[in-house]
């Protein structure tokens, strides 16, 4: 697992996020999380992906601004920190709020525009790429 520190700097502290069909919508403070990457089997299996990236947030420092009950969240039964959510809509993957240890976690893709990791290494998309 890798982790990082989220730093943006004073340039924006707040960071907001929402799923494709835009029923849920939430923000944070970006500045309150660490973005892992993870590429355990679990992770793997649940993002169909080589790894899953990721906010820890504090929960004080996460809220939803629209479409909490549009939010499925499941996950295993005998590991109450694993799991994910989803929208009940589009199915996009959105944040997970983990009660019993006061942590939001948020797939780094939910949130707008460019993920803080991909900005700090000057990564940005070619401006021939269209939305699909």
């Amino acid at each position: 697992m890798t982790a990082r520190r989220i730093s943006m700097g004073m340039r924006s502290k707040m960071a907001r996020g929402s799923c494709l069909c835009g029923e849920v919508a939430f923000e944070l403070v970006r500045a309150a999380g660490r973005e892992m990457d993870c590429n355990c089997s679990r992770c793997r299996r649940a993002y169909s992906s080589v790894h899953a990236s990721n906010i820890f947030v504090d929960a004080r420092k996460f809220r939803w601004l629209r479409g909490e009950e549009q939010v499925s969240s499941c996950g295993l039964p005998q590991d109450c920190h694993f799991g994910s959510a989803l929208c009940r809509s589009c199915g996009s993957a959105l944040p997970r709020v983990v009660r019993s240890v006061g942590i939001v976690v948020v797939p780094s893709g939910a949130l707008g525009g460019m993920p803080p990791r991909a900005q700090a290494y000057g990564y940005a998309p070619p401006p021939q790429v269209a939305e699909h």
